[in-house]
């Protein structure tokens, strides 16, 4: 799985929501090669349940 963003803003980067909501995220991981640590690219957050937008994962966003 390739990198989805470039922590550019002080090592964070801005995402909009699809919920309309936006946050200043940190990396959960960089990437692995000399290119991709250079630049700041890396993953907002690698763990599957921050992507899954059903009613069923509501308890998952209200408790983090």
């Amino acid at each position: 799985m390739s990198p989805n963003s470039q922590f550019r803003h002080c090592g964070m980067t801005n995402i909009c929501w699809a919920d309309g909501h936006i946050s200043s995220e940190r990396p959960e991981k960089l990437g692995t090669s000399s290119s991709e640590v250079n630049n700041n690219i890396g993953w907002v957050r690698t763990d599957a349940k921050y992507w899954l937008l059903t009613k069923s994962q509501e308890s998952i966003y209200a408790a983090n």
